[in-house]
């Protein structure tokens, strides 16, 4: 009864304690709820990149270039175990979580053979972010990434070296002192050696882009038919791919005359590759149709090009992406004035 009272005669004070009460809960409410839906949205968008490609999380970004402020990166943590068990735990919609230790080097020996290799770990579903074509022997099982066997797949021209003669698979190998069973060769890509054919295309290459430069920059603009021809040959190109990628803006620069040269001097299969990559030829005035129809058409050409223009193409892409990358961390939204109509790419 005291209480009651004591309630009615202090009506203001009791309603402000009432109000403040109830606010407080509704904060502490709002702030879960907030907290909540932000680690769902985080979490919504992380899975989202296992169905649009992949997503590389490390200490070193994954384009490490010229004039790149590495030092920035020195103090990162070193990714840890534990946490790639978290991440293929919580990211549901993934294809697959892989924790890889790469680009280590690492002398392999073989009895009397030995060579300099680079060495990479990966879990067992790295085949599902990568292309392991394995033509010979197989790929690692389940209990072998999980229980950290020693066991490696090696690649064709390893395997030539560390087992000249004879299958390399069932052989035991050291990597720096440590052994392992060799349980796979990798399919053997490309040609062995490039030959002489490689310098001639260079040299036609060189003679197309003389004088000419970057686009805003002071970089010989050889700098690029070498860069897309070094990407096209990591990712298995033989020769004639190779010098295809040297001369694929030969045409496109120096004119049609190029055309009948490279098919003179290097034969059918080149000069179609270097037509296949080819948007526009400029006229006896220098002049290009314009870009927007142009690019469509290119990309139009795409959907039905060989897989050979596809190579070169897509190194030629590539290249230009990291190009455009490193700029933007050097100069910023300053690299787009540069392209041909700056406005429609900000």
């Amino acid at each position: 009864m005291f209480a009651y009272q004591a309630l009615r005669s202090n009506v203001l004070r009791t309603t402000l304690s009432l109000l403040g009460v109830s606010i407080g809960i509704f904060a502490i409410v709002a702030v879960f709820t907030a907290v909540d839906s932000l680690k769902q949205n985080i979490r919504s968008e992380i899975d989202s990149f296992s169905s649009g490609g992949v997503i590389y999380v490390g200490k070193w970004p994954w384009l490490m270039q010229n004039n790149y402020p590495w030092w920035k990166y020195l103090n990162r943590p070193e990714m840890k175990y534990s946490e790639y068990k978290y991440l293929k735990e919580h990211l549901k919609s993934a294809q697959a979580v892989v924790i890889i230790d790469n680009g280590r080097t690492a002398s392999a020996t073989n009895g009397s053979s030995s060579m300099d290799v680079n060495m990479s770990g990966a879990s067992y579903e790295y085949n599902q972010i990568a292309s392991v074509p394995i033509g010979e022997g197989r790929y690692f099982l389940p209990i072998e990434s999980e229980n950290g066997m020693n066991v490696c797949f090696i690649g064709a021209l390893v395997a030539e070296n560390l087992s000249p003669g004879r299958s390399a698979v069932g052989q035991i190998i050291k990597l720096n002192g440590i052994k392992f069973s060799v349980i796979g060769v990798i399919e053997k890509k490309g040609t062995d050696m490039l030959t002489d054919k490689i310098a001639q295309a260079l040299a036609l290459a060189v003679e197309a882009h003389d004088g000419q430069r970057r686009k805003g920059t002071a970089i010989p603009y050889i700098a690029h038919p070498m860069g897309v021809a070094s990407i096209a040959l990591e990712h298995g190109a033989d020769e004639e791919q190779a010098m295809a990628a040297l001369l694929h803006d030969a045409v496109e620069d120096g004119g049609q005359a190029y055309a009948e040269r490279i098919r003179s001097q290097f034969g059918n299969r080149v000069a179609d590759i270097v037509a296949g990559c080819t948007d526009g030829v400029p006229d006896a005035s220098g002049h290009k149709p314009a870009w927007k129809p142009r690019k469509e058409a290119y990309l139009a050409h795409l959907r039905q090009a060989s897989e050979d223009v596809l190579l070169v193409s897509g190194s030629d892409k590539l290249h230009n992406a990291r190009a455009i990358v490193e700029d933007l961390l050097n100069t910023g939204l300053a690299v787009y004035d540069r392209l041909r109509e700056p406005g429609r790419y900000l």
